[in-house]
């Protein structure tokens, strides 16, 4: 029986690497959300906390794993 959350799942999937910021695109697909939604909950102030650099969207990978971590429980 598997007792990872998907939570926990996305955080194993990371790479080491890659950049702390991610864009809208890549943020959504992190937390298996459509970018639309994503979009969608920013308009209303819900979801992960975003930042504007420049005009561009961006997400850090922290944010989100606070996020995830704390809407799985």
């Amino acid at each position: 029986m598997n007792t990872t959350s998907s939570a926990e799942h996305i955080l194993e999937n990371e790479s080491p690497t890659s950049s702390p910021f991610l864009t809208e695109e890549q943020a959504a697909a992190r937390l298996q959300l459509s970018p639309r939604t994503l979009r969608n909950w920013r308009n209303l102030a819900q979801g992960p906390a975003a930042l504007k650099l420049g005009g561009a969207v961006r997400y850090h990978s922290d944010a989100l794993d606070a996020w995830a971590l704390g809407s799985a429980a």
